[in-house]
Parts: structure tokens; C-alpha cells; sequence
């Protein structure tokens, strides 16, 4: 079990091959990826992870310009990250509306991977975004950075 912030909990599934993306393909809302454009990170602290492609955004919530899911209708949404540092181990971040509502840290099971799973209850406008910390960069494979995510109730 990861860190637990505002009552969201992220949890670390058993599968973390980037597949789990195509997996999710069957009722699942969005899925973006970065194309192969790989992403410098300044080591600074978190800074939105920018997105190059989609794989699939059913209902059109995703707005690929500014990296960020837009919630259209309320409801409980999951939402599942991973992503590839290269240089040292970063951490990635889930926000909502600009404030961070819940992180996974540290490789898990994969050299450099790191993989976030949230569950979120969303209202309409919420806005959701992946953020990403470390120094090195993130690759830009579209196996290893990908985002996805769908409404459950």
C-alpha cells in the first residue's frame, strides 16, 4: 500500500507491463501516451507530465493540450499511471483541480517504473493531471508512460 492522502488510496496492482494500457481498453474512457517524445524533468519538484498521443478518449474528456482530464459527468473515476525515469528514481503524482490527491514513489517490480492507481469521486469540471517528480527524464515510449482512466459509477 502507498501513501494515503485525503482519503484516496493508491495501490500497487500485480501487473506492471505496459500492455495493462490495452487491457483497459474495453470501457475505459481515455488512455494517452507520449508518443516517443521523451520528457527532461528540472528535478525541481512536480511538474505536469506532457502527453504527445492518445490511444483512445471515448467521450472526448481529455484535453491533449493541456494534459488534463476534464470531468463532464459526477461519479467514481480510476485512474492508472506508469511511467519510466530514466537517471534517478522519481515519483509520480495524481492532481485534482490543481492540488495533489494522491502519489506513488519509487520503482515497483520494473527498473525504473513506476505505477499510480487511484480511485477519485469526481464531480462535473473537476480537472485531473499527472505530475511527475524526479531528475533524469521520462520516457517517452509509448509502453513505458502512459495514463488511462474511467468512470465507474
Amino acid at each position: 500500500m502507498l501513501e494515503v492522502k485525503r482519503g484516496v488510496s493508491c495501490t500497487r496492482p500485480t501487473a506492471l507491463d505496459g500492455i495493462l494500457a490495452e487491457m483497459l481498453a474495453t470501457g475505459c474512457g481515455f488512455s494517452v501516451h507520449k508518443a516517443g517524445v521523451d520528457q527532461p524533468l528540472a528535478g525541481g519538484g512536480p511538474e505536469p507530465v506532457r502527453w504527445s498521443g492518445k490511444w483512445f478518449d471515448r467521450s472526448r474528456n481529455f484535453d491533449l493540450a493541456g494534459g488534463r482530464f476534464i470531468c463532464r459527468s459526477r461519479g467514481r473515476y480510476l485512474f492508472q499511471a506508469r511511467a519510466r525515469f530514466t537517471g534517478e528514481p522519481g515519483m509520480l503524482l495524481l492532481y485534482r483541480n490543481g492540488v495533489e490527491a494522491c502519489d506513488a514513489l519509487e520503482g515497483v517490480a520494473d527498473n525504473g517504473a513506476v505505477l499510480l492507481v487511484a480511485g477519485l469521486l469526481l464531480h462535473p469540471g473537476d480537472a485531473v493531471a499527472l505530475y511527475a517528480a524526479g531528475n533524469g527524464a521520462l520516457s517517452g515510449h509509448p509502453r513505458d508512460t502512459w495514463f488511462a482512466g474511467r468512470r465507474l459509477l
